[in-house]
């Protein structure tokens, strides 16, 4: 009965073949098995601090960069996939970021409301609240407490694409004026840092106890 001796077989091929890629294309392989545990924050936390340990940036979502998945920018970056942020999931993704290839990239909020199919207002909420809105001249405050208006401005525009469906002045009849955001003061590092944690599982773009990690390691 050889059951531990074929085991260990086995994983020691599967352990050789990993260390190999994990040495040689450690971006490649890091960047696979995060995709494949996209919807696993745990093990993507896992895998983002063995990147940060392998010295691979990770840059934070952005709709006019980021894929569904994560992707390679380059043999020491890798971009963060849409997919995986809280409340925006495949679907949304996979529509914002065909809608993108098709038509470019988004310019403003309201450019980005555009989309077709439309995405809900949690998803655009959580967007705005990961940073992956900040491309944009407005800052997330702004746009956050302005969803009512995209959300109206969402419905506007869709009511009048569909009034119009198959007319030969449907250009002109869709333009719309878009409403000014809310004036509003910029947050704070530490609220940006909260909602990044809450929709991300981590800290990504800066951890607050960075500045205590001597201490910690010493400890």
């Amino acid at each position: 009965y050889g059951f531990n001796k074929s085991h260990s077989t086995a994983y020691a091929m599967i352990a050789f073949q990993t260390a190999w890629l994990k040495t040689y294309y450690p971006t490649e392989f890091l960047t696979a098995n995060i995709s494949s545990d996209i919807n696993d924050t745990d093990r993507i936390v896992k895998l983002i601090l063995e990147c940060r340990r392998m010295n691979i940036k990770i840059k934070a979502p952005d709709i006019n960069c980021s894929n569904t998945d994560f992707k390679i920018i380059d043999r020491e970056t890798i971009q963060y996939g849409l997919s995986a942020i809280k409340n925006v999931g495949k679907k949304a993704a996979d529509t914002i970021v065909n809608y993108r290839e098709s038509k470019g990239e988004f310019k403003s909020i309201f450019d980005f409301s555009k989309i077709t199919p439309s995405i809900n207002k949690k998803v655009i909420e959580s967007l705005i609240l990961v940073g992956a809105l900040d491309s944009f001249k407005h800052h997330r405050s702004q746009m956050f407490e302005s969803l009512e208006l995209i959300i109206s401005f969402i419905s506007k525009y869709q009511k009048s694409s569909n009034d119009q469906q198959g007319s030969l002045f449907s250009e002109d009849a869709l333009s719309i004026q878009t409403p000014s955001l809310v004036e509003i003061e910029e947050w704070d590092k530490d609220t940006c840092l909260k909602y990044e944690k809450e929709l991300l599982g981590f800290y990504l773009s800066e951890n607050p106890l960075y500045k205590y990690e001597k201490d910690l390691n010493e400890l």
